[in-house]
């Protein structure tokens, strides 16, 4: 269930672009595991395993009008990446220098 609530904030913030607080207290974690995905989260914006192959293609086709917006080139990992990731991330110069993490940002 934890994966559901966390793919359907996901689709809400990510493809749809909704505003959105993630606000959890510590008697809201039902399982030691949820710290994992809410860590990874954290870290990179991405949790591995959270979708399908299928749904990842789907969500991809998705956010792929937006991506040149952003000023990027259409490709496979940067529709991710913005599906991912905060808008702010995108045109940072050097994010992976600012979060360590995110040299390995949203494998798909």
């Amino acid at each position: 269930m934890m994966s559901v609530d966390l793919a359907s904030l996901y689709i809400k913030t990510g493809a749809k672009n909704m505003p959105t607080v993630f606000l959890l207290t510590d008697a809201q974690v039902p399982d030691e595991r949820f710290l994992v995905l809410i860590n990874d989260l954290l870290a990179s914006g991405a949790v591995p395993d959270l979708f399908s192959d299928e749904d990842v293609e789907g969500i991809i086709a998705g956010v792929r009008k937006e991506v040149p917006d952003l000023g990027l080139t259409d490709t496979k990992e940067n529709c991710w990446r913005s599906f991912c990731v905060s808008p702010w991330w995108m045109h940072a110069e050097s994010p992976s220098l600012e979060v360590p993490s995110h040299h390995e940002l949203c494998r798909y």
